[in-house]
């Protein structure tokens, strides 16, 4: 039985509560992370598997971008698919993208939404509690589960983190950016509704704007046509012995291919626009790329940068010096001055939580969110 459960406040959201009477120094949850990166000065001094310090000998390497270790083969081997679109960032992308560990911790969360099914079927027996309703949730679920939670982030952020994100997502294939969306939405049903509105959503934003550019094309148009006539204005001024009759004529002339001019460009518009409906429509048309892939990148960007924050705001400190790990269940508790529980990692890191004192059945449990024996302003 779980110890605890979610409970929704007016003023707080959604907090954790006990379920029942709790003793001091009884554990409240053991979780494992969704994902974990290494700061940038530890990637020499710990594994990226189990962020265990690496041995004095038999640490192993990367094979491929030789910048990460692990303690053995084995935990070499358990962080294949995290590390797969990190390895190429390591030899793609500039060095100053890979020493902000906010754009590391991205790409391991790419590659695990990418692999959703490999990470899914992980049975963690160690983990502590079981709770019924999360017990089925793939890491993409959990982690749009605290994007739910923490619906209140600032927009900022996320339009601060577009670039960093596109970086990412150039990284990874067609294939692979489809299956993102495949893992993200789950049943088969459910994902071509999701195509079926980003198509849409696609055409009618880009269709919007070709009509912009369109509009802007025409002002400059018009501010031709306006200098055309001050030195038609300036030229028959000029020519003050020329006939009525033929001033006339002339005019007439003039009024026709303009209107000729203006009949083009309305249907040279109309044929550009047509055309370019076409082209994006036939995009869709093909089986084995039925949406295209800067139609699945400009959808995946808010979202990422969604999780992103969410990873920014609640993500914990390992070891202090370390990373920093992603958790389901553990970012949910609400920070006190003087909390009731306190947490800790374990070597691989697992979060723990463990209740301080006796604690009242649906009594709010919190954590202080700052370390211990660290001195902090007034």
């Amino acid at each position: 039985m779980a110890l605890f459960s979610l409970a929704e406040t007016s003023t707080k959201g959604r907090v954790v509560v006990a379920t029942g009477p709790l003793n001091a120094n009884e554990i409240v949850l053991k979780e494992h992370p969704i994902g974990i990166a290494l700061y940038t000065a530890a990637r020499e001094r710990f594994c990226a598997n189990c962020t265990n310090k690496l041995p004095l000998q038999g640490s192993v390497q990367c094979a491929g971008c030789q910048k990460l270790f692990y303690c053995n083969y084995k935990c070499r081997d358990a962080d294949m698919h995290t590390h797969l679109y990190e390895c190429r960032a390591y030899k793609d992308l500039d060095e100053s993208y890979l020493e902000d560990s906010d754009s590391m911790f991205l790409l391991r969360l790419l590659s695990i939404f990418g692999h959703n099914d490999e990470f899914a079927s992980q049975k963690y027996d160690d983990c502590f509690p079981s709770i019924q309703l999360f017990d089925s949730f793939t890491p993409i679920q959990k982690k749009f589960d605290l994007v739910g939670h923490e619906s209140n982030r600032a927009s900022d952020y996320v339009k601060n983190q577009r670039p960093i994100i596109r970086k990412a997502l150039s990284l990874l294939n067609y294939t692979e950016i489809y299956q993102w969306i495949k893992n993200w939405v789950g049943t088969e049903q459910k994902k071509q509704e999701l195509i079926n509105e980003i198509k849409q959503d696609w055409l009618i934003r880009k269709e919007k704007e070709d009509r912009e550019e369109e509009q802007e094309n025409e002002q400059e148009n018009e501010e031709e046509e306006e200098e055309e006539e001050q030195e038609d204005d300036k030229m028959k001024k000029d020519d003050n012995n020329e006939s009525l009759l033929d001033k006339l004529k002339k005019k007439e002339e003039q009024e026709k291919q303009k209107q000729e001019q203006k009949q083009k460009r309305l249907k040279e518009k109309e044929e550009r626009l047509n055309k370019l409906r076409i082209q994006r429509e036939s995009e869709f048309n093909d089986e084995q790329h039925p949406i295209s892939r800067q139609c699945i990148i400009s959808t995946l960007i808010p979202i990422l940068g969604e999780a992103q924050s969410i990873a920014d705001c609640n993500a914990h400190t390992i070891f202090r010096d370390t990373g920093f790990g992603m958790y389901h269940l553990g970012s949910m508790f609400n920070h006190s001055c003087a909390p009731n529980c306190a947490f800790c990692h374990d070597c691989n890191g697992r979060i723990i939580v463990i209740s301080l004192r006796p604690i009242r059945s649906s009594e709010e449990l919190t954590v202080d969110y700052s370390e211990l024996c660290i001195s902090t302003d007034r």
